[in-house]
């Protein structure tokens, strides 16, 4: 709800017929799938589904790991998934090359002498062997998404007043926009692909702030009153203030 605060005004949706707001928020440890619905009559925004989750980024590192690891045990017959510090190598070594492959069609893994083994991991990942490895992941997503439009469909509208906002580190990735747009075409709202991390950031500061102003009043409300102080005790309570 943040990010349209932040990304997507009322006076656009009205004015592009949006109704609806399917929020994807493919971060690190998970991805979420929400949706929203603005009524015609008001300017904010109401969720209108459960909160759907699915793995996120940081699942995708780990499916190249398994299969660098692979691909380490096919060279020299060595499992290198039981020694915690090559695990962690790899993985630090797959999450760079996910990040290369946002803008290259291959990248090399390189890591010298794994402990205790002794020896190198070299390897070539291509960009269509990582869309093999991590394409499942996405899909996973997509069935959420499918999901929740799924469970409010004929609530507000056709698929015309429907747009999908992907946002959080995961909507950098090609294979995440190339396979969500493929699976939901033309409604998935590009305007904020460029920006989606700070996007996500600034809604969500915007709605702590919020929070924090409504916790602030219900606390004044429901106060406890305090003794007064004793004589030479010093007090702070005049110099805070209060949200009104």
């Amino acid at each position: 709800m943040g990010c349209m605060t932040k990304t997507i005004t009322p006076e656009f949706a009205e004015r592009e017929n949006i109704f609806r707001f399917l929020v994807v928020d493919f971060g690190a440890a998970s991805c979420s799938v929400i949706m929203y619905y603005r009524k015609l009559d008001q300017k904010t925004m109401t969720q209108i589904s459960q909160i759907y989750t699915c793995p996120g980024g940081n699942f995708l590192d780990w499916k190249l790991l398994e299969h660098c690891a692979d691909e380490f045990q096919r060279q020299y017959g060595v499992n290198v998934m039981v020694d915690c510090a090559s695990v962690h190598r790899i993985r630090l070594a797959c999450e760079d090359a996910k990040i290369r492959l946002s803008t290259a069609k291959f990248c090399q893994i390189k890591i010298g002498n794994l402990k205790n083994y002794g020896q190198d991991l070299a390897y070539t990942l291509t960009l269509a062997a990582f869309e093999d490895i991590c394409g499942p992941v996405v899909q996973t997503i997509i069935e959420q998404m499918r999901i929740a439009i799924q469970a409010v469909e004929g609530s507000s509208g056709g698929s015309n007043s429907l747009r999908i906002l992907l946002l959080g580190g995961g909507s950098r990735i090609p294979l995440a926009r190339k396979l969500i747009g493929w699976a939901f075409p033309g409604i998935m709202e590009r305007s904020v692909l460029g920006y989606a991390e700070e996007a996500a950031a600034l809604g969500a500061a915007s709605f702590g702030g919020h929070s924090s102003y409504n916790v602030a009043r219900t606390t004044r409300k429901t106060a406890v009153p305090q003794p007064a102080p004793v004589a030479h005790q010093v007090t702070y309570s005049n110099r805070h203030s209060t949200y009104d």
